[in-house]
């Protein structure tokens, strides 16, 4: 319990507007509402087991100085404050005076937030977004402002029922701290106390009330059919649970719903079903060939996160949360190699964390010191002290260098044991810009003046430094390759009639190579393309990608991007994928120019994505508002060989190509029909895309499928289980002997019943033999690949 007995478990501030009226009022109501579960609620490390009170001003009350104000005695006498947040919050002096007034009694560790709607820099208070300190240097007082990011629950929905379903699961992030708990716990103890619940608590209604109504054996039969049945019940939803991960790319979870559906949850023993075995199939990608990338893996971290970075060698990653924390991933394994809590963070835009090579980070810690770790064996390597006003910080390709830069320094480090070799003075009247880059030993970076940039450049072998000559009064943007600086330059404003933005390129030694100017087309990046010894200059604006001669900067390449570019991720081999202002992601070859629908390459579902990447062996992807990366790859089938014979034989063999009648309600809807060699079962495809499963006999439907991808035109016959194969051109079905569905495959080819193996085609039409799992193997498969 705390040591300090408060009045009010927490004190929430809000606008007093009709949507943050409405989630505060929902707030109040869960917070005195909710119940820890009996797992937690029994540890001896809890601050309290209940919410007790929670103040919230039913009026927009005038909030005053004075300390015997009642709304000054509420906050006062509140262990936290949450603070509703959306646009209109910082309209109102009186919700930022609470804010000030809490934090000035309790600190702003005791300040939860609740984003409702709108962006976090345009919903958040300046209180809460910035925090004030009072620096004495030589006697001259001034006031440091440093950003910082609040914990905040993300409710943004589209209407008030997607808010409060959000808010269930989200105001956990609130409710944990409360509590003094740790929110990934708290989340999943929630979520294992909820299904649990539904599970044993209908159970034993169910025994109760047939138990007070029959006795003896025929009770004990029926309680125990009825037990049965909701325990099917449960093992669907778990697989129904698994089929939403998996339409979201979220495998990760998807797998772990659908083992559990077919194995245990919870301790409690789940029933095989087939729905279960469906969602297995499909979330274990089993029968994947190769040739497209799909989701592999989920990267999942306590907060959601702003933004990632990958190593130099792109097998490593590491996202940045709002709780200003960062984690460490191996891309190939989905391993979490190290987890950082100490950064100093002056917004969530300026995170100062950069890979030093395949091994080591540098990143600014809550200290002020830059500190270089080893990821893979979690040790710390050194810190460099006194460095809480950097700027920026570099390593070269090579990782032997770290430049470490100040508004009015540069400090060159030892990479391998923190020891400081160069400094570089910024010339008085000046500072420094934020782009500096290695070219091989040599660093070059910018000075800003009034009216114009100073490119400079330093040789770390022999400490000479020199100057470029540049005519733009901005730098945008430098990058290196090989033995070239390339840089992407502004000229603005007043200076000139009209904008100029050019591309310029130069060598390690500071000469002129080409310089391309182009007036009003605001270009905003610049990158290196290679393929096999080539490069290619690619710069891009808003709508339009132009790549550029490496050797005279001519323009060989343009094109236009007609929704508009919010992101681009480079690849090997010339390969580049654009994230259009809709979310479509487009693929660009750079050395043709050529521009192609992702489709039926990238398999993705997500509509909003916020950042996307190439990693060593696929892609990852960031979606907007989410706690988590996913990882694409092209995923194989390990046991796989390339099929010999002939296709084309195969598929006229198992064509089905007999005109049939059947009587049936709705026969003008039928699209497709075909029987089973008994003619006794029919599977019907409608123009809607359903099928039914017709007894042909008895004259019933025997199951129905909602959503077919294509009309079957093929049957394999059965296997020795009585489970039976259809296929059309596009993917192929698995039913049991009960014409339950088992799973889908896209681009079945043929299925040989008698040597238990299947023909898939991957996306190049190249066709392979794999084969066919058995139940027991796809749990062996399933439980490695989770544990």
């Amino acid at each position: 319990m705390s040591e300090k007995k408060y009045k009010y478990d927490a004190f929430i501030s809000y606008r007093h507007t009709e949507l943050d009226k409405y989630v505060a009022e929902k707030i109040h109501k869960y917070l005195e509402e909710f119940k820890l579960p009996k797992s937690i609620k029994s540890r001896k490390d809890l601050k309290k087991t209940k919410i007790e009170r929670v103040f919230r001003d039913k009026e927009e009350l005038t909030i005053t100085d004075n300390l015997e104000d009642p709304i000054v005695q509420a906050l006062k006498q509140s262990e936290y404050l949450i603070v509703i947040c959306s646009p209109r919050i910082k309209e109102s002096i009186w919700c930022r005076k609470e804010i000030e007034k809490f934090i000035s009694f309790h600190g702003r560790n005791k300040v939860l937030t609740v984003l409702i709607e709108g962006e976090p820099q345009e919903s958040f208070p300046d209180e809460l977004l910035f925090e004030e300190s009072l620096i004495v240097e030589n006697g001259i007082e001034t006031i440091h402002r440093k950003a910082v990011e609040p914990l905040a629950a993300d409710i943004r929905g589209k209407s008030k029922s997607q808010m409060c379903k959000l808010l269930k699961t989200e105001l956990l992030r609130v409710i944990a701290p409360i509590f003094g708990l740790e929110y990934d716990d708290l989340r999943q103890r929630h979520r294992e106390r909820r299904i649990k619940k539904i599970l044993t608590a209908t159970v034993s209604a169910a025994i109760l009330g047939l138990a007070i109504g029959i006795g003896g054996i025929a009770s004990a039969l029926i309680i125990n059919s009825q037990k049965e049945k909701l325990l099917n019940n449960q093992a669907d939803n778990l697989a129904k649970e698994s089929l939403q991960y998996f339409e979201q790319d979220r495998r990760t979870d998807a797998l772990k719903s659908a083992y559990a559906a077919v194995t245990e949850f919870e301790g409690i023993k789940m029933p095989y079903t087939s729905n279960g075995e469906y969602a297995l199939t499909q979330a274990l990608r089993i029968y994947d060939v190769g040739g497209i990338y799909r989701s592999s893996k989920q990267f999942e971290a306590s907060a959601n996160i702003f933004e990632m970075k990958l190593s130099p060698s792109k097998k490593y990653v590491i996202a940045f949360d709002r709780t200003m924390g960062a984690n460490v991933w191996d891309v190939t394994s989905g391993k979490l190699l190290m987890k950082l809590e100490d950064i100093q963070a002056f917004s969530v835009w300026n995170i100062l964390v950069e890979f030093v090579d395949d091994s080591r980070i540098m990143y600014l810690d809550s200290n002020g010191k830059i500190k270089i770790v080893d990821f893979i064996n979690q040790k710390e390597e050194f810190a460099i002290d006194d460095a809480e006003y950097v700027l920026s910080v570099k390593s070269d390709d090579a990782g032997k260098y770290i430049a470490v830069a100040w508004n009015e320094k540069i400090e060159i480090y030892d990479a391998s044991n923190g020891e400081c070799i160069h400094k570089i003075e910024i010339q008085e009247g000046t500072s420094l810009d934020s782009n500096i880059v290695w070219c091989e030993e040599k660093l070059f970076y910018v000075e800003e003046g009034s009216s114009e940039n100073v490119i400079k450049a330093v040789d770390i072998n022999s400490k000479k430094a020199f100057e470029i000559e540049c005519e733009y009064n901005r730098i945008a943007q430098i990058v290196s390759a090989g033995e070239d600086i390339y840089i992407l330059a502004e000229c603005v404003g007043s200076l000139v009639e009209n904008e100029l933005y050019a591309a310029v390129a130069i060598d390690k030694n500071g000469n002129f190579n080409w310089e391309t100017v182009y007036e009003d087309v605001p270009f905003s990046e610049i990158n290196i393309i290679e393929n096999e010894g080539e490069q290619i200059v690619l710069i891009n604006s808003h709508n339009e990608i132009v790549g550029l001669d490496t050797n005279t900067g001519g323009a060989i390449l343009q094109e236009s991007v007609s929704e508009g570019i919010a992101d681009i991720a480079i690849g090997s081999g010339g390969f580049v994928q654009i994230i259009s202002m809709s979310g479509e992601i487009i693929g660009y070859y750079a050395f043709s120019g050529e521009m192609y629908g992702m489709n039926y390459l990238f398999e993705c579902n997500i509509d909003e994505i916020n950042q996307l990447e190439t990693c060593q062996d696929g892609l990852i992807l960031l979606p907007i508002s989410s706690n988590y990366l996913i990882k694409y790859e092209k995923i194989n089938n390990e046991d796989k060989k390339e099929f010999e014979g002939n296709v084309d034989k195969l598929i006229e063999e198992s064509t089905f190509d007999e005109e049939v009648t059947i009587e049936i309600d709705n026969s003008e809807l039928i699209d497709s029909l075909i029987y089973t060699e008994d003619k006794k079962i029919a599977f019907i495809t409608y123009l809607d895309m359903s099928m039914d499963i017709y007894d042909v006999v008895n004259k019933k439907v025997i199951n129905s499928i909602n959503q077919v991808d294509c009309a079957p035109s093929r049957i394999f016959g059965e296997d020795k289980d009585g489970n039976i194969y259809i296929a059309s051109d596009a993917c192929g079905y698995c039913f049991d002997k009960d014409y339950n569905l088992l799973w889908k495959i896209n681009n079945l080819v043929y299925v040989d019943v008698e040597k238990n193996m299947l023909i898939i085609a991957d996306s190049e039409s190249v066709c392979w033999e794999v084969p066919i799992y058995s139940f027991e193997e796809l749990l062996d498969k399933a439980e490695k690949e989770i544990k």
